[in-house]
């Protein structure tokens, strides 16, 4: 049975594991989370830098680090951030990946934001990414780590004419984590926004590691971008 009254034996333990009085900490609403948690995250992707090649690691700071309720949150507001300030009027998703407006409620966020949709195929090395030039997109949703539905892994060379896309037409590159930490039979899969950190959000969730009913995701935004992401999460 959960109460509606913080239990004091908890709020002792969380004293004790973060060294705060309970009393005094932040609010979990709060946009860029706590220092702790935030921290945490972009300590999570520097050890990852060190740990792999430098075109594969990750470029994190907490102050650029958003917490969410999980993916859904994060790409809401990355895609209202960008269609107030960052001057995206169309965004590409994946295709297969996500559906039409009527099955897929990201794609049903973005239009009512006003935001035109359009589809880009994937084939045995990920997204078509020679296709994005022609699609009139300025931003484009993509899973490099484990294309859903169909499981591939962004090909090196994509992945550089991705965030080389991004780079010479001003672009954005949204990023889904899908899956990366869950790697069996070979070395996790790097970030993409290491290549481009002006130009790629970095989304992720615990939803896997822990559970949904965790509700914990992050966005991690470029740092002319992460105080608009932040701003629609108020």
């Amino acid at each position: 049975m959960v109460s509606g009254e913080p239990d004091s034996g908890r709020q002792r333990d969380y004293g004790r594991d973060t060294g705060d009085d309970p009393e005094q900490a932040e609010p979990f609403a709060a946009p860029f989370g706590r220092q702790q948690l935030g921290g945490e995250r972009a300590g999570d992707h520097a050890a990852q830098a060190e740990a792999e090649p430098a075109h594969q690691a990750a470029a994190a700071s907490p102050a650029r680090m958003i917490i969410s309720t999980g993916f859904a949150q994060g790409i809401n507001l990355v895609l209202r951030a960008l269609a107030r300030q960052g001057g995206v009027t169309c965004v590409a998703f994946e295709d297969p990946g996500y559906g039409s407006a009527q099955a897929d409620e990201t794609v049903r966020g973005a239009l009512a934001m006003g935001i035109r949709v359009t589809y880009l195929p994937v084939d045995g090395q990920g997204l078509v990414a020679g296709e994005l030039a022609a699609s009139g997109a300025q931003a484009v949703v993509v899973t490099p780590a484990h294309q859903s539905p169909t499981g591939v892994v962004l090909s090196p060379p994509r992945r550089h004419a991705l965030t080389d896309w991004a780079r010479r037409s001003g672009g954005y590159v949204i990023e889904d984590d899908y899956d990366s930490e869950f790697r069996y039979d070979k070395e996790p899969v790097g970030a993409l926004q290491g290549l481009a950190p002006d130009q790629v959000f970095l989304l992720g969730t615990a939803s896997k590691a822990l559970a949904p009913a965790v509700r914990l995701g992050w966005v991690h935004a470029p740092s002319h971008l992460a105080a608009a992401v932040a701003a629609k999460r108020r």
